[in-house]
């Protein structure tokens, strides 16, 4: 998995390709201007903003068992375990 900055790196050299091959400019001066101007945060994209956070605590009982205890429909356990199913890596 691929760290969020260096996602963001990548999504933002994209975006400026797309950029410069859709309206490309004959003169570089403008094109090496066109790109100072609008490669700063708040141009065209925020930096990214990432907060640490405490891990969560993890419940004893599973999911189903859960779904149980609250009395929730049988359905929400089993949906949840097709979901499970699908999108694992």
């Amino acid at each position: 998995m691929r760290d969020p900055y260096s996602l963001f790196e990548e999504l933002k050299r994209h975006y400026f390709m797309y950029i410069n091959s859709r309206f490309a400019l004959r003169h570089e001066a403008l094109a090496a201007e066109r790109q100072a101007l609008l490669d700063a945060d708040r141009k065209l994209y925020r930096e990214p903003h990432i907060e640490i956070v405490p891990p969560y605590a993890y419940a004893e009982a599973g999911f189903g068992e859960t779904v149980t205890r609250l009395g929730l429909p049988e359905e929400l356990a089993a949906f949840a375990q097709y979901l499970r199913q699908i999108t694992k890596d």
